[in-house]
C-alpha cells in the first residue's frame, strides 16, 4: 500500500532529499526566453530567503512570462508564492527542492518540469495549498531511482490546470495527491510512462465530485494506479475516457460516464456506477474485491466481458440489457430494477 502523504498548510522550509535535471532544463530552451535562476540556498532564516518575489534570490531577478527558471541549488532549497501571481516561459525544478504555492500564490507557465531524468535516488516537491494554483500548458513529474517526486494538493480552491498533458510518473514513479476540497483539470492525464515508470494518483478526504477533470486518463503501465478514497457519500464523477493497462481502486463511491478501454484491475471496496442513465459510460477490466458494481445505461443493450471475482453485488439499472461475457465468480448479488434484463 503506497503510504498517504498529507500535507501540511504550514509554509515551513522542510528538508526534502533530492532530484536534479529536468525534463527540459533552461539551456536547452530557445534563446528568445530570457534565463533565472535560483540562487537562495538552506538554511532560510527568514521567509524572504524563500520567496519567488524577492529579486536578491535569482540570478537575473524576478521572473516574468518570457523567463525560463530553473531551480536545482541543493537539496532542500525551498521556494514560495504566497503574496501574489508569478509567472515564468517554464519551470524546471529539481535537486530536492520544494515548491510552494499557497494562499494567495499563483504561478501561470508553459511548461512544468518536476523533478529528475537520471534516475538518482532522490524526491523533488510540489505543494499547492490553501487556495494556490498552478497553471500550465504541459506539466511532467518524473521520478528519481526509487522516489516519488510528489504533487500535493490541499484546500478549498487549490488547483493544478493543465491544458495540455499532466504526466504523473516518466522517467521514474510519480505521485499525486488530492486532498480537501482541491481539484485538478487536464487534458490528458497520463499515469506512468511505458516501459520506464510508473504512477500514482490518489484523491482522498473532503474533495469535490468534480476534483479531477480529464478528457483522458491513461494508466500507462501495469504498475500505475488511480486509487479513490475520498470521504462522504456523493461519487466523484469521471467524465474521462480511461485507458491502459494500469489499476483502478474504487474505495469510495465513483460514477463513470466515460467509455473506458482501460484493460488492468478495477478493484472494488465501494459502489461503481457505470453511467448515469444515459448512454454512455462503460468498463471492460476484470472487477475484484467487495462492493457494488451499478450498470445504469439507458436503453439498448451493454456488454461487459470482463471477469467478476471476490464479493461484488451486480446491479442493472434503467431500461435494456446487460450481457455479461466473462467468467464469474463472485458472492454478490445479482439485482435487476425497472424494465432490464441481463444476459449470463
Amino acid at each position: 500500500m503506497t503510504p498517504v502523504l498529507r500535507p501540511r498548510a504550514v509554509f515551513t522550509p522542510t528538508l526534502i532529499a533530492a532530484a536534479v535535471a529536468g525534463l527540459v532544463c533552461a539551456s536547452a530552451l530557445p534563446r528568445a526566453f530570457a534565463q533565472s535562476a535560483w540562487t537562495s540556498a538552506p538554511p532560510y532564516a527568514d521567509m524572504a530567503r524563500a520567496d519567488w518575489f524577492n529579486a536578491a534570490n535569482w540570478s537575473a531577478g524576478v521572473p516574468g512570462a518570457g523567463t525560463a527558471v530553473t531551480v536545482n541549488l541543493v537539496p532542500g532549497t525551498v521556494v514560495g508564492i504566497v503574496s501574489g501571481p508569478a509567472s515564468a516561459a517554464s519551470v524546471d525544478a529539481s535537486n530536492g527542492t520544494l515548491m510552494v504555492v499557497e494562499g494567495a500564490g499563483r504561478l501561470d507557465t508553459g511548461l512544468f518540469n518536476l523533478g529528475s531524468s537520471d534516475g538518482r535516488d532522490v524526491q523533488t516537491l510540489l505543494r499547492i495549498g490553501s487556495g494556490g494554483i498552478v497553471n500550465a500548458a504541459r506539466f511532467v513529474s518524473q521520478g528519481g531511482g526509487g522516489t516519488e517526486n510528489t504533487v500535493s494538493l490541499s484546500g478549498a480552491g487549490s488547483a493544478l490546470n493543465v491544458a495540455g498533458e499532466l504526466q504523473i510518473g516518466r522517467s521514474g514513479t510519480g505521485m499525486m495527491q488530492l486532498d480537501e476540497g482541491a481539484r485538478v483539470s487536464a487534458g490528458t492525464l497520463q499515469i506512468g510512462q511505458a516501459g520506464t515508470a510508473d504512477g500514482h494518483v490518489l484523491v482522498i478526504g473532503e474533495t469535490p465530485v468534480d476534483a479531477l477533470v480529464a478528457e483522458r486518463i491513461v494508466l500507462a503501465t501495469p504498475g500505475s494506479t488511480l486509487e479513490i478514497s475520498r470521504a462522504g457519500t456523493a461519487p466523484l464523477v469521471l467524465g474521462a475516457a480511461i485507458s491502459g493497462p494500469g489499476r483502478f481502486e474504487v474505495s469510495s463511491p465513483v460514477t463513470l460516464t466515460g467509455d473506458n478501454t482501460q484493460s488492468g484491475d478495477i478493484v472494488l471496496g465501494s459502489t461503481l456506477r457505470v453511467g448515469d442513465g444515459a448512454n454512455a459510460g462503460s468498463i471492460t477490466g476484470n472487477l475484484s474485491g467487495f462492493g457494488r458494481v451499478v450498470f445504469d445505461r439507458g436503453p439498448g443493450r451493454v456488454a461487459y466481458d470482463g471477469a467478476i471475482g471476490g464479493s461484488i453485488a451486480i446491479d442493472k439499472e434503467n431500461a435494456g440489457t446487460l450481457a455479461l461475457g466473462g467468467a464469474h465468480d463472485t458472492d454478490g448479488r445479482t439485482r435487476v430494477l425497472g424494465l432490464s434484463l441481463i444476459h449470463i
